[in-house]
């Protein structure tokens, strides 16, 4: 039988036709460590998905699609561990005697992007456009080995790339400005919640203008915020925290139509 498809391809397909399992054989990010390296989306999945869409085999393309969406985050929750366990890998791989001669394989979200744009998994596309535009203004990247890759990108994405980028950092200048700092009263008058909540808006508002991270500003002014317990009465204290996670889950849910998927996005 010949196979006009690229000989790797076509052998990583037939194992996942024969033996299913081997197409799971890797750790998922909720432990991204093994051997020193980041366990990452294999590489493979790509060309098995290609030809399961190829040769009509729904079975295995249902079982990569199922994995996939296991291992790239498709919620908050799953960003939120996806992005610990990166900076727990970091630290792992920096201390490790051997770094310099290790290639550490952190998800490429280039290559998440390619792969779900060539073989129709739409919904890995908004955290992947998400991750790669973060990476993309860093000062300094994650990691030394997390540095975006732009290669993998058609014009249509790079267009999608700079059209969510804009908005995305559009709508978080309103957000800070006239959302989230706004005091709750009444407040117990024993606080000088007005004072707190004024020192707090000065230096978040500073910190907003430099960060690359939407989500982490916000993730980062709660744990700030908590810090501040002691300072704030209960109702301004509770208010300000409400305001400061409804801001950052309307980011995440905006990202579809930030980047302007929502035409694109289908169930797989």
């Amino acid at each position: 039988m010949d196979l006009p498809d690229a000989p790797e391809d076509v052998c990583n397909f037939l194992k996942a036709l024969y033996f299913p399992r081997e197409t799971q054989r890797h750790l998922p990010p909720s432990s991204p460590i093994r051997d020193g390296k980041w366990a990452m989306i294999p590489e493979s999945y790509h060309g098995i998905l290609r030809l399961a869409v190829k040769y009509d085999a729904e079975d295995i393309r249902v079982v990569v699609i199922n994995a996939l969406k296991t291992e790239w985050p498709l919620s908050l929750s799953e960003w939120d561990l996806l992005r610990s366990k990166s900076k727990e890998a970091v630290v792992t791989l920096m201390a490790a005697a051997s770094v310099m001669d290790t290639i550490p394989l952190f998800p490429d979200a280039g290559k998440i992007i390619r792969l779900a744009r060539d073989c129709n998994v739409p919904d890995l596309l908004p955290s992947a456009y998400y991750d790669l535009m973060c990476n993309m203004e860093m000062h300094i990247p994650l990691s030394p080995f997390h540095e975006p890759r732009l290669e993998h990108l058609s014009a249509d994405d790079l267009k999608c790339l700079a059209r969510g980028r804009a908005v995305l950092r559009t709508d978080f200048g309103y957000n800070v400005k006239d959302l989230i700092f706004e005091v709750a009263p009444p407040h117990n008058p024993r606080y000088g919640c007005e004072k707190v909540i004024r020192a707090f808006r000065v230096e978040h508002k500073d910190l907003a203008l430099v960060t690359s991270d939407i989500l982490l500003f916000y993730a980062d002014a709660v744990k700030a915020l908590d810090k501040l317990e002691d300072k704030l009465c209960r109702c301004c204290s509770d208010s300000i925290r409400g305001l400061l996670q409804l801001a950052r889950k309307s980011v995440w849910d905006s990202l579809p139509r930030s980047f302007r998927l929502n035409a694109t996005m289908s169930v797989s």
